[in-house]
């Protein structure tokens, strides 16, 4: 149940760069986490875009010309290791500035910051609940063999 926190200056993606955005990090994060292609899986992440004025956004207590990027993702504690987590940012990075269509330079790059949230077992809710992971898992129909985190976890429901 991955959770996208897309925070972006107002009118730096116009809505059809902001849909094409939320559509690369979905597949992004599906990928790192080793998640299958399918409309469960799908169904159980969640993306969130917040534009904020140009003038809300600043760098050291100024405000920038440029636009500034945060995306903060919320998964599930475990899952990705440091080489994951660390592929996952670079990723993240790059699919903004392609949108964008910046260069990949590390001018471009440092208006993007993307923090990891990994929430602990136990802790997610939905639907009026708490979801254990084991639950997830088995709702998403994911086999616990083909995602690298959770080979290591005793999953149970």
């Amino acid at each position: 149940m991955p959770m996208i926190d897309l925070t972006l200056s107002e009118g730096a993606l116009d809505n059809e760069q902001k849909q094409e955005l939320v559509s690369q990090l979905v597949a992004t994060v599906k990928k790192w986490e080793g998640m299958p292609d399918n409309p469960r899986v799908a169904s159980t992440i969640r993306s969130f875009i917040d534009e904020r004025p140009a003038a809300h956004l600043a760098v050291g207590g100024q405000v920038q010309g440029a636009p500034y990027y945060r995306v903060q993702l919320t998964i599930a504690a475990g899952i990705l290791d440091e080489e994951r987590k660390a592929g996952l940012v670079a990723e993240v990075t790059e699919r903004i500035l392609d949108v964008e269509g910046s260069s990949h330079e590390s001018a471009n790059a440092a208006r993007i910051w993307c923090h990891i949230h990994e929430l602990p077992d136990g802790n997610w809710g939905a639907v009026g609940r708490i979801w254990r992971l084991g639950e997830i898992v088995k709702f998403a129909c994911i086999d616990p063999e083909t995602v690298p985190g959770l080979r290591e976890k005793a999953v149970s429901a």
